[in-house]
């Protein structure tokens, strides 16, 4: 059996009771996309890649532009699931952000390299994670990260990245701020990683 993470490998080993041996881990990788050079605006967005889906707890960060007006925009790029668009529109009108979360919609993989060369940070605040691509995607091209402490996020982009608890929009806001201030020396050797 093979697993992208040691999350989800211990998770197989507990689950269906696997020896060790039998469970090996091969990471994922972001070879399919050549980066481009940062060119963030002073006004660039925070950037989600990925489905609109409850999973990824996108309301979360709606919440996080809500408790902090300082944070950037946001752009949410990626295929919405069921009624996650309008139930997140809904909660952006709620909250009185509407004007600063953008559904950017479906992507093609040619739009990557251009989204992340532009956002000022890639905002990760999933439920639940196996790997989390986008991670190693944002890491490849030079971008800051913040991320949930669920699933695999942490073991992908390093203990170093800033984190916060998938259930906190102040430490969510707290762990984006703490993102958009990482040097680019560090920023640099995560893309060597």
């Amino acid at each position: 059996v093979i697993a992208v993470s040691e999350t989800v490998r211990n998770e197989l080993r507990e689950r269906f009771q696997l020896a060790d041996d039998l469970v090996h881990l091969v990471h994922n990788a972001a070879d399919h996309f050549t980066p481009l050079p940062r060119r963030p605006r002073a006004d660039a967005p925070l950037l989600h890649l990925g489905h609109l889906e409850p999973r990824k707890n996108l309301s979360l960060l709606v919440r996080a532009l809500a408790a902090d007006p300082t944070l950037p925009q946001l752009v949410l790029a990626g295929a919405a699931k069921g009624d996650e668009k309008e139930r997140l529109n809904a909660l952006a009108n709620e909250l009185g952000v509407e004007r600063r979360v953008h559904l950017f919609g479906p992507y093609d993989e040619a739009e990557l390299p251009d989204l992340l060369a532009t956002c000022a940070a890639l905002v990760v605040p999933s439920k639940l994670e196996g790997f989390g691509i986008p991670v190693l995607e944002a890491q490849r091209a030079g971008v800051p990260v913040a991320i949930s402490n669920a699933g695999a996020l942490q073991e992908v982009a390093g203990r170093e990245a800033p984190h916060f608890d998938p259930g906190d929009p102040e430490a969510c806001a707290q762990a984006i701020h703490a993102a958009l201030r990482t040097p680019q020396a560090e920023l640099d050797n995560a893309r060597r990683r």
